[in-house]
Parts: C-alpha cells; structure tokens; sequence
C-alpha cells in the first residue's frame, strides 16, 4: 500500500507546495476572508514555474505578470464567445510553442494558460458579470503580490535549508550562509535550469503540436459556443489535455481522462451524504483542489482528484451535484473532439498539399 502511495504521490512537490499555500492559508484563517483560498490556483501555478524552470525571482515576477495579463484578457473577452475562443486558441498555441525555448518551458505555458481560463470563468460566474464579477476581479488582481510573496518565501526556505544540510546542521556560522546563499540563488539574472540541468529540446516539433492545440481549441470553443454548453471552458480544456506528443498515445489519455472525471464524480456524489460542511472543510477542499495540478503521477488519477474536489467545492457553495454532471459532459465531449481534431488535421493537412502540388504541376511552363 505503502509502495504504491509512493508511485501515485509526488510526495517532495506535494510538501514544498503545502509551504507555499501555508501563507495564503493561515492569513485566511485570521481574516476570514475567501479569496486567500481562491488565491491557491495562483499560488500553485507560479510554484511549478519556478521550481520546474528556474528558481529565479526574476522569472517568477515576469510568471506572474504574464498569469494576471492572460487572465485579465480572458476575463473581458468572456462577454464576447467568439473572442474568448480566439483567444483561448491563441493561448493555446502558444502554450506549446514556448517549448521551442527548452522542453521545461512547457511548463510555464501549462502554469499559464490552464489557470488564466479557469481564473477568468470563476470570477466572472460572480454576479454573472455584473458588478460583483468586477469587484471580484479588481480584488483578485489586488492580492495577486501575496502569492507572489508566499513563493518567494518558499524558494528562500527550501535554498536555505538545501545549503544548512549540505554544509552542516550544527556549526553557527551556517546560519547566515544559507541565507546569503539562498538570496544569491533566488535573485540570479539568468540561468533557466531546472534541477542543476540546463533545459534539454523536446522530443516533438512544438510549432506542429502548437498548432493541432491552437485548432483543437478553436474548434471545440466554436461548436460549445454555438450550442451553449454550460461550463463550456471545461470542453476546452479537455480539447489540449489529450494531445500530446505521440499521436500514438492519444486513446489512453483519452480513457484516462474520461474515466478520471466519471470516477472523481461517482466517489463525490458518494462522499456528499457523508460530510457535513463548514468553513474549514470548504478551505481543506480549495487547498486540495490546488494541489491536484502537481500531486499526482498518473493521468487517471489527476483527473479524478480534480473532479472529486470540483463537486465537493460546488456542492459546499450551495450549487448542487449537477455540476459534477456538467463536467462529465464538457470534458468528454472536449476530450473527444480534441482527439478528433488530432488525427484529422494531419490528414487534411496532407490531402491540401498534395492536392496543391498536382495542381503545380499541371500549369504549364
């Protein structure tokens, strides 16, 4: 059991993020206030960056700006479908075409993209755009530097305490080594690395994966717009979760995240006649909610904490199990269509060039 705890856990990720939160969290516990909790999202997103591409605070910074603008944008185009969907595409394929710069570059487009969207739907589902959406927004914005602070203080943290083992636990002088030393390291100008290794090429040609994402989202985000599927940002989503590198692997991400979202619904519909919920159940399940991005090893198993946890928080705000259904459908049907796009792109692609090279060669010279 054990064992296979350790497989389905990123323990080390897990207890670092926890120490990022753990800020967020405990000035929630004094204030009362809720959007130090909706804040983890943020909080999470801007630790992966730092820690899988460069622990610099200088990229955590330009992270942050880069999260707050795509947020912002996304947030005001949600008025506008169609725009949204544009702008989803494009974020899409950018998503990916970051990895031209080094494969742990994916990362910041993941960090980026996939909170901005949900960021921009939640907020805005306040009020339904009214007033209250604004005020919402305005104050997401405002305590956007308290996640920043709270990563900050963690990379100071894990850099000090990486130098005290390394150097000795008990000689005194250590003590403002490390802190020295940590300061150094978080502060640096420049050297994207990840783990002591600089960042490597991918093992896929990021402008043609970019541009199977940019159209997976770009038809998804249509026909959900065209039909009005309620939480439609879920399909979208769904669409670029399932493409990968290897064509070839698309079924099994297909299954993995269907049968996710369907196992993570049935075990919180479940779960609902067996809790009671409060104020503290409601922080652990945001709190565990954030965590989900960077917790588990396995497809299957991300998808159906995500689910699970989605339902719980719903059902906590008074919105009922049907939004656990409504996930259901909007990643099946964006996970469906984003394979679909996958496979018939290339072969369309394929089909125009040739057609145009015949057509070449039968103009006269």
């Amino acid at each position: 059991m054990l064992d296979l705890l350790r497989q389905e856990l990123r323990l080390p990720s897990i207890l670092r993020t926890v120490t990022a939160l753990a800020p967020g969290v405990t000035i929630f516990v004094l204030t009362n206030d809720p959007i130090y909790l909706k804040l983890c999202v943020v909080t999470v997103s801007l630790w992966a960056g730092v820690v899988r591409v460069s622990q610099s605070i200088w990229l955590l910074v330009g992270h942050a700006t880069a999260l707050a603008l795509a947020m912002s944008a996304l947030y005001l185009s949600l008025p506008y479908p169609y725009l949204f969907t544009a702008l989803c595409s494009i974020g899409a394929f950018f998503r990916v075409y970051i990895a031209r710069g080094g494969v742990h570059m994916r990362s910041l487009g993941d960090f980026t993209l996939l909170p901005a969207v949900y960021l921009a739907c939640e907020i805005y589902a306040v009020d339904d755009g009214g007033p209250g959406s604004a005020r919402a927004y305005l104050q997401t914005l405002d305590h956007f530097p308290v996640s920043v602070v709270s990563v900050v203080f963690t990379l100071l943290l894990w850099q000090g305490w990486v130098h005290w083992t390394a150097v000795g636990r008990h000689h005194p002088a250590v003590y403002g080594a490390a802190a020295r030393d940590a300061l150094v390291y978080v502060g640096r100008l420049r050297g994207i690395t990840t783990g002591g290794r600089v960042s490597g090429p991918p093992d896929y040609d990021p402008a043609s994966l970019a541009r199977l994402h940019c159209w997976a989202v770009l038809v998804t985000g249509l026909w959900v717009t065209a039909v009005h599927l309620p939480h439609g940002q879920w399909a979208i989503l769904s669409a670029t979760a399932v493409i990968t590198g290897d064509l070839r692997k698309l079924p099994l991400v297909l299954r993995d995240q269907i049968a996710g979202v369907v196992l993570g619904v049935a075990v919180a519909v479940m779960l609902i006649p067996f809790l009671k919920f409060s104020e503290a159940v409601y922080g652990l399940m945001m709190v565990g909610a954030a965590l989900t991005a960077v917790a588990f090893s396995r497809v299957i198993v991300s998808a159906a904490a995500k689910a699970l946890f989605a339902v719980l928080i719903a059902q906590a705000m008074g919105s009922g199990t049907r939004l656990g259904y409504e996930r259901v459908e909007g990643v099946v049907a964006g996970a469906v269509t984003g394979m679909a796009v996958s496979l018939a792109i290339p072969s369309i692609v394929s089909f125009v060039r040739r057609r145009l090279g015949r057509r070449t060669e039968d103009i006269p010279g």
